[in-house]
C-alpha cells in the first residue's frame, strides 16, 4: 500500500508534537539523524527540555496497519522496560499512531539524551577507556537480558508459549554510533551497574565463570553462542556442558544455568 509523503518541515514537526501537549515555546530543530529504520529530529525549545521525534522510514512493501504496529512496538517496549526498572531505554513521552497528523506519518516522542556518539576505531579510545566502555555495555546488556527473562515480556523474546528461557532480548543493533557517551566516555543514563559483580542472578554468575573457564573448546562455543542462535540452542539443550569437559568452574556454571532454567 502506498504511503503519503511525510513532511519534515519545522512547522509540521512542532505542530505534531504540540498536538500531543508536549514541548514548549519557540521550537527549533537542533539536529537530525538518519538510520536504517528511521529519522530522528532533535526538537528544542526556548523554555523546555529538548525531545527526540522518531519517524520510521516509509516503505511501499509495508501496509499502513503494519507501519503503525511497528511504531506502537517502539513505544510499548521502552515503557515495559521502564516498568521493570530498566533505566537505559529512552523515556517515551508520547506518540501519534496515525498518518493523520502534521507530519503525515506515525511517530514517537522521547526525552532527548544529551551526549555524543561513541567514537571507536583502531586508534581511539585508549585501552583503559575501551575496557571501561566494554564493561559497562556488557553490564547493560546483561541487565536487559535479566529484565526480560524475569517476567513474561513479549512473544518474540519468550517464545510462543511465553515461558521459554532459551533467549532474551538484546539491543539488536549495538554499534558505536548508537551508544551515547559524555566527555569522560560514561554511557549516558542513570547510575545503574558497573560490572557483572553487581548482578546477583544465577545467569550472571554463570556468565562470569564461563568467561574464565579453562576449557578452550567450551569458551569458543560459549562466545559463538552469543551471535548464533543455533549454537546457543544446542548448548542449552546440552546443559551448557561438554561431555569431555568437566572442570569445577565449568560444571558450576552449567549447573547454575540449568537450575535457573528449571525454576
Amino acid at each position: 500500500m502506498a504511503h503519503g509523503v511525510a513532511t519534515y518541515e519545522l512547522s509540521n514537526i512542532a505542530a505534531a508534537v504540540s498536538e500531543l501537549n508536549l514541548g514548549g515555546n519557540e521550537p527549533f530543530l537542533d539536529g537530525e539523524f538518519s538510520g536504517g529504520e528511521c529519522r530522528i529530529f532533535k526538537l528544542s525549545f526556548a523554555d523546555h527540555a529538548s525531545v527526540a521525534v522518531r519517524v520510521r522510514h516509509a516503505s511501499h512493501d509495508i501496509s499502513h496497519d503494519n507501519h503503525i504496529a511497528m511504531v506502537q512496538d517502539e513505544v510499548q517496549i521502552p515503557q515495559k522496560l521502564e516498568e521493570r526498572g530498566f533505566p537505559w531505554a529512552p523515556k517515551c513521552l508520547g506518540a501519534s499512531l496515525t498518518f493523520d497528523n502534521p507530519i503525515k506519518s506515525p511517530f514517537s516522542v522521547s526525552a532527548w539524551i544529551d551526549g555524543i556518539p561513541l567514537r571507536w576505531d583502531e586508534d581511539f579510545p585508549a585501552q583503559s577507556l575501551r575496557d571501561k566502555v566494554l564493561g559497562r555495555v556488557a553490564s547493560i546488556q546483561l541487565s536487559l537480558m535479566t529484565c526480560t527473562l524475569e517476567t513474561p515480556f513479549i512473544d518474540g523474546v519468550l517464545g510462543e508459549d511465553g515461558d521459554s528461557k532459551a533467549f532474551a532480548m538484546n539491543h539488536g543493533d549495538l554499534k558505536a554510533s548508537n551508544i551515547i557517551v559524555d566527555e569522560q566516555y560514561n554511557i549516558k543514563g542513570q547510575t545503574y551497574i558497573d560490572s557483572y559483580s553487581s548482578q546477583t542472578s544465577l545467569a550472571a554468575l554463570a556468565m562470569m565463570r564461563w568467561q574464565g573457564a579453562g576449557a578452550v573448546d567450551f569458551r569458543i562455543l560459549y562466545l559463538t553462542s552469543i551471535s548464533s542462535k543455533g549454537v546457543h540452542k544446542a548448548m542449552a539443550q546440552a546443559g551448557w556442558k561438554l561431555s569431555y569437559c568437566e572442570s569445577a568452574g565449568d560444571a558450576e556454571a552449567g549447573n547454575a544455568l540449568r537450575t535457573e532454567g528449571e525454576t
